[in-house]
């Protein structure tokens, strides 16, 4: 199966395109923010390129949250949690 990038939804401090990136990578998303950090501050288009990455790349589907959870959990065998 291929590996598909998209924008974190889980690990986001401005778009999720870091930690999108780190994911793909798999490598550690305050590595992949270092480094756009650095070049920001260094070239001018590497914020063109992440904004541009923050249109383009898709953000990545909702069933693919790590904490995701239905409304109802195992546990609670389909009764109401709140009762």
């Amino acid at each position: 199966m291929r590996k598909k990038l998209y924008r974190s939804r889980h690990d986001v401090k401005i778009a999720g395109v870091c930690s999108g990136l780190a994911d793909y990578f798999n490598i550690d998303v305050t590595l992949v923010r270092v480094i756009f950090a650095v070049l920001a501050l260094g070239w001018g288009s590497t914020i063109a390129l992440y904004i541009i990455l923050w249109i383009v790349v898709p953000e990545e589907p909702r069933h693919s949250e790590p904490n995701h959870r239905s409304s109802h959990s195992e546990s609670d065998n389909g009764q109401w949690s709140d009762f």
